[in-house]
């Protein structure tokens, strides 16, 4: 099954004034928990498209973790499947579900009130028709500079930090893509990565500003690889380097893929090498860099046959800007490694809610070379060759990326310490 642009269009407009009319606000947290279907993908559209604060959240996480993002982000609606409702019992942690009185706020102890979390049915809210007396009511479309979704991403404090990204940002990132990733009209992108990652918006929302295809791996199929490979449909794929050996192991070199896009860690070029030689001329292979702070990706570089060492990250994307600076904020030449800042558009508006306080100031700064401006520091180092691309040489803090996630050894620790048993923890990351 499928959907024309047409029919996808008119159950997201659907979709965004059924929200509306169910008190969804603009401009206010909107926790959807959306699977990797049709619906799901309506879900996350119409949530940005009635203006609300888009905040994805994975239905394979723990419970527990589901609940602390959606008690932080302070949403008061959650959208998603009644399979996937984080709970199991009527109160748990001051979140409270969509019941017979559906209190939104309730007693939570020592004379508090507790705000609660209406929990809405993804069938019901795309459900057929648009809301009695709304049939030709528009929905308002979100200004640019609103606040288009909030992502999590592992925080230095021991619990993760939402950042949020600005439409106009978004945008910038699309728009960049675009010209340097596509080069047809009617590409088939793969989408089998979670919502929850900025690293699946390419695979999601890249397609549909270019009048392509979207083929959607549910959280259900096996043999994901294999699958995209037999069927000779996708032409663009987004993986992290972490799953290079799934894609080998299918034999590529009989698909319809012609530009593979690697993000999330660091490449190795012999990696990109074996894929090359595999697929011949006809596939181009892109590394693209960017923390979620910075809108998904900022750098670019295309694989220009190297054998050895880490691929380059390359150069900022159409309207962003990066520095390589020492500890005292001064740029550093060419081939002397340093600290990545990055500036301009794709920079994100801060962490929901002021999270990780003084960090959060270190992290956002004022922009010493364009005045007016924000930098985020990223902590990781890089340099850059002769050629003037950027390496990236890995992070200057106890965070790591694992299978494109990053994640803070500092969570890990909180969390062990949690343990009644563990007095303790300490957490060492290392390749097994």
């Amino acid at each position: 099954s499928g959907l024309t642009y047409a029919e996808l269009d008119t159950r997201i407009e659907r979709c965004a004034a059924r929200l509306l009319s169910f008190g969804v606000k603009a401009g206010e947290p909107l926790a959807v928990l959306a699977r990797r279907n049709i619906r799901g993908v309506v879900l996350l559209l119409a949530a940005m498209r009635c203006g609300s604060i888009m905040v994805p959240l994975d239905p394979g996480a723990p419970p527990g973790r589901r609940l602390d993002l959606l008690k932080n982000c302070g949403a008061a609606f959650l959208v998603g499947e009644k399979a996937d409702a984080p709970w199991d019992a009527p109160v748990h942690g001051g979140i409270y579900p969509c019941g017979k009185e559906n209190p939104r706020e309730a007693d939570a102890g020592d004379g508090k009130q507790a705000k609660g979390v209406t929990f809405l049915d993804a069938a019901s809210v795309c459900a057929g028709g648009r809301p009695s007396g709304e049939e030709n009511r528009s929905v308002p479309f979100p200004a640019p500079d609103s606040a288009a979704y909030i992502l999590y991403t592992s925080g230095s404090t021991g619990f993760p930090k939402g950042v949020r990204i600005r439409h106009s940002s978004l945008t910038n990132y699309l728009l960049g893509a675009r010209d340097t990733y596509l080069s047809g009209e009617r590409e088939v992108f793969a989408l089998f990565t979670s919502f929850s990652y900025d690293f699946t918006l390419t695979s999601l929302l890249l397609p549909l500003i270019c009048g392509g295809e979207i083929r959607i791996s549910g959280e259900t199929e096996t043999n994901v690889f294999q699958n995209i490979v037999s069927e000779k449909r996708v032409t663009v794929l987004k993986l992290t380097p972490a799953h290079l050996p799934l894609l080998l192991e299918a034999g590529p070199a009989s698909s319809a893929v012609h530009t593979v896009i690697f993000g999330g860690e660091n490449l190795s070029a012999a990696a990109c090498r074996r894929l090359a030689d595999i697929c011949g001329k006809r596939l181009r292979i892109f590394n693209e860099y960017g923390p979620t702070e910075a809108t998904v990706g900022c750098a670019v570089y295309r694989y220009r046959g190297e054998t050895a060492g880490i691929v380059p990250i390359g150069r900022p994307m159409p309207n962003v800007r990066m520095y390589l600076t020492d500890r005292l904020g001064r740029p550093v030449p060419r081939g002397v490694a340093g600290e990545i800042y990055i500036g301009g558009e794709g920079v994100a508006k801060g962490y929901h809610g002021g999270a990780d306080g003084e960090d959060a100031e270190k992290r956002f700064s004022a922009d010493p070379f364009e005045p007016g401006k924000t930098v985020y520091r990223t902590s990781d180092a890089g340099v850059r060759n002769a050629d003037g691309d950027i390496i990236c040489l890995g992070r200057l803090d106890r965070v790591v990326k694992i299978r494109g996630v990053r994640l803070s050894l500092a969570e890990i620790e909180k969390c062990l310490t949690e343990c009644a048993s563990v007095k303790g923890a300490a957490v060492k990351a290392a390749d097994i």
